[in-house]
């Protein structure tokens, strides 16, 4: 038998109330696959909570639209990670909004979560989701490095009249500037390579929607003033912008793995920390189905 949840429908917790027994699941991560995985796991009758220092979708919430997803042709990723907050909502599971700073295994077996807040969780089963980071941008920055957005969650809605440089050759670049131009922005790609690493359709949606691609654009140097941004190019050149993205990749947060894999029974993993480059939605939901479906079989044979 499952260990079932007493939990209130789709309750977000608060951190002085989560509770002093031991889970049967914990979800860390709340993108695609820890959606998927926390709301199999309350169909399942788990007693299942997840956390996740970000609303729920995560980085898909930056996805201007999405075309290969079957059943939402052209949905923008805002409309689906909105579907999937009321999906969580609806469900039994419920939800904390922390971040998990460490993961270690009691002597009981257990695993033992320490959050951001202090207090620490107990669960027989974790599902680790926890997406990615962005690669560290090492160009020297003066001024306010804060001001420098990694995606285009953090951009303002209102951006006519504003220029927006894009840094990056790559589809989350690409698909950045056309997020950009859409609330009104002119919206300029600068990209290190001679072309872009892209598929052919969105650069040509790109080009055809007014963003201007600047090829073999290197950055050497980065000044933010109360005016803006003004970046120094190679070859002495030098371009000046409202607002600077950069999107130059991102890489797994995998800082909660144990070291060694002999303590990982009940440890299961899904979307961005297994898939590398790979990094699709329905992939990710799939392998977030199957980490509910290895914890339940985990809890029902005891381990």
């Amino acid at each position: 038998m499952h260990e079932r949840s007493n939990n209130l429908p789709g309750r977000i917790m608060k951190a002085n109330a989560i509770p002093d027994r031991c889970l049967s699941l914990l979800v860390v991560g709340l993108g695609p696959a820890g959606v998927a995985c926390t709301l199999q796991a309350a169909r399942d009758g788990l007693d299942v909570l997840a956390v996740s220092d970000e609303p729920p979708g995560g980085l898909l919430r930056a996805a201007r639209r999405l075309d290969n997803l079957p059943g939402c042709p052209g949905a923008s990723g805002l409309s689906l990670c909105e579907q999937m907050a009321l999906q969580l909502a609806a469900s039994r599971a419920a939800q904390l909004r922390a971040r998990v700073e460490r993961l270690e295994r009691s002597a009981d077996g257990a695993f033992s979560a320490s959050l951001d807040s202090g207090e620490r969780i107990r669960s027989r089963c974790v599902c680790l989701a926890t997406g990615t980071r962005p690669r560290p941008w090492d160009v020297p920055v003066e001024g306010d490095g804060r001001r420098v957005h990694r995606d285009a969650r953090s951009l303002p809605e209102a951006l006519a009249d504003r220029r927006v440089a894009v840094l990056g050759g790559g589809e989350a670049a690409l698909d950045t500037a056309l997020w950009a131009r859409d609330r009104g922005a002119e919206a300029v790609l600068l990209a290190r390579g001679e072309k872009l690493r892209s598929a052919p359709g969105l650069e040509a949606e790109a080009r055809e929607a007014g963003v201007i691609i600047q090829l073999e654009s290197r950055v050497e140097r980065a000044a933010c003033t109360e005016l803006g941004w003004a970046l120094a190019l190679d070859r002495g050149r030098v371009f000046r912008a409202d607002e600077l993205v950069v999107c130059i990749g991102r890489v797994p947060r995998d800082e909660l793995l144990p070291a060694s894999t002999e303590s990982r029974a009940g440890l299961f993993l899904a979307g961005d920390l297994t898939r590398g480059r790979e990094r699709y939605v329905a992939t990710a939901m799939g392998e977030g189905q199957q980490a509910a479906l290895a914890a339940a079989a985990f809890v029902q044979t005891g381990g």
